[in-house]
């Protein structure tokens, strides 16, 4: 048995390292993936992103329609 873990461990300890890729600034990075309101006005109908914009600036609600049709639009945006 410690033969195979010691195996391994040599094994493990023989492999190159991997270099990260230089990606751009990771807010940047961060930004490509996030439901925001250029991707919500592709996903989402005219009204359900004019209520949906009204509540994120002035701390409205939306109605239970227009967070299901968000949802949706959502997990299709995520599935894409």
């Amino acid at each position: 048995m410690s033969t195979i873990r010691f195996t391994a461990v040599q094994n493990a300890s023989q492999r190159q390292p991997i270099e990260p890729l230089a990606h751009q600034d990771r807010s940047q990075l961060f930004a490509n993936h996030v439901f925001d309101k250029n991707t919500m006005r592709a996903y989402l109908t005219k009204e359900a992103y004019q209520q949906v914009c009204m509540a994120i600036d002035k701390g409205g609600q939306i109605d239970r329609k227009v967070a299901d049709h968000v949802a949706a639009s959502m997990r299709d945006w995520a599935l894409s």
